[in-house]
């Protein structure tokens, strides 16, 4: 069952990684200060 080829999935795994991805930033600039 190709249940990660879903426009569902790949959206969520976007969202996921744009989540992440702000996440780390926030906490480097908060590391760096």
């Amino acid at each position: 069952m190709t249940f990660r080829s879903t426009p569902v999935c790949l959206f969520a795994n976007f969202f996921f990684f744009k989540t992440i991805s702000v996440f780390l930033k926030q906490l480097v600039l908060v590391a760096v200060k």
